[in-house]
């Protein structure tokens, strides 16, 4: 349990949920779609681009600058997206010392399309906001992210993306 909260107090300082959710315009809402929606990962704060942001491969990793960003799940569907979740889990290493490896057990930010019986979202995201102030400096920080979306078929496709990683060393 001591753990847990070890955990949950590193993740309230390194991470701030962002408060709103991008959602789309509706479009006509597919009861029957069996195609789950597509998942992709975008990062504010990447140290491999110019201007900071980056479209992130899955199983790829993106080093986070100095001035912290954001980390954006976005979940599209033609047909409709009923939900999507971005999802974490934190790690800190500190003079060889690994720190808080785990599993996420919920998600970190999650967020509700409205779908109606002919409406949804085509798309929606979740994520959340990296301050890199406060983490310690001389450890190296490993955020593994993905993200969990579901379509808004009458029973709905879920899917999940692969993990991809984001590290910082203050």
């Amino acid at each position: 349990m001591r753990q847990l909260r070890s955990i949950a107090a590193i993740i309230v300082i390194a991470v701030m949920p962002v408060m709103s959710a991008c959602t789309s315009d509706p479009v006509s809402r597919d009861t029957n779609d069996t195609t789950p929606p597509t998942i992709t990962l975008t990062v504010t704060a990447s140290a491999n681009t110019a201007d900071g942001i980056e479209t992130v491969a899955p199983g790829s990793t993106v080093n986070l600058t100095g001035a912290g960003g954001s980390a954006l799940i976005k979940a599209e569907d033609d047909d409709g997206v009923a939900w999507v979740e971005f999802w974490m889990n934190q790690s800190k290493n500190c003079n060889g010392v690994l720190e808080n490896p785990g599993i996420s057990g919920a998600p970190t930010k999650h967020v509700d399309g409205t779908v109606s019986d002919t409406s949804a979202p085509s798309s929606l995201m979740a994520g959340v906001d990296i301050n890199t102030m406060n983490l310690t400096h001389g450890c190296t920080y490993k955020f593994e992210v993905w993200g969990k979306a579901a379509n808004a078929a009458t029973t709905p496709v879920i899917t999940t993306s692969s993990i991809a990683y984001l590290t910082y060393s203050p």
